[in-house]
């Protein structure tokens, strides 16, 4: 499938998916068929744009955040790092994931790797890839009724046995 047309599933631009991609590349771990980081990274991306508490409401406009991803010029926005298919495939897993509910919708927030542990006053939600992904309590009008009888005491942490693979044909 051609980058043009993932980013159509995904509802974007052509150009708003390649930089995607690029941050999705540079915060996620090298992968092979294993894509379980790059595509939470981008969960976190689409879990932030649902979110009312968060500020940003476009793939762009939460990418170029100052002080949100690392891999992102915090002075001119601009991302220098390199694209992959894996990356790519992460992205249109990730939409999917979080159309259906399969990730916890609060999960907003991650530690990126050589940063140590869980972030403070966040509830632990994954560990893959060197990055560690965690849940933000909320209770706006999106979340709410994406998950209505939320309770942060009741999430539970995804196992190592939960892998997102790269799709194949066939």
């Amino acid at each position: 499938m051609s980058t043009e047309i993932k980013a159509y599933a995904c509802g974007l631009s052509t150009a708003d998916f390649i930089f995607f991609t690029r941050v999705v590349n540079g915060e996620g771990l090298d992968a092979d068929e294993d894509i379980t980081d790059m595509t939470l990274v981008a969960c976190c991306v689409l879990n932030r744009i649902n979110c009312r508490r968060w500020p940003t409401r476009t793939v762009m406009a939460t990418l170029q955040r100052p002080g949100q991803f690392e891999v992102v010029d915090r002075e001119t926005g601009e991302c220098h790092c390199g694209r992959s298919k894996e990356a790519e495939w992460a992205i249109v897993m990730a939409y999917r994931l979080v159309a259906d509910g399969e990730v916890d919708c609060h999960m907003d927030y991650y530690n990126s790797i050589g940063f140590t542990g869980y972030s403070r006053d966040m509830i632990d939600y994954a560990y893959f890839g060197g990055n560690y992904f965690s849940c933000n309590p909320c209770d706006c009008d999106s979340c709410s009724a994406r998950m209505p009888d939320w309770d942060e005491d009741d999430v539970e942490m995804l196992t190592d046995d939960f892998r997102i693979m790269i799709p194949t044909a066939g």
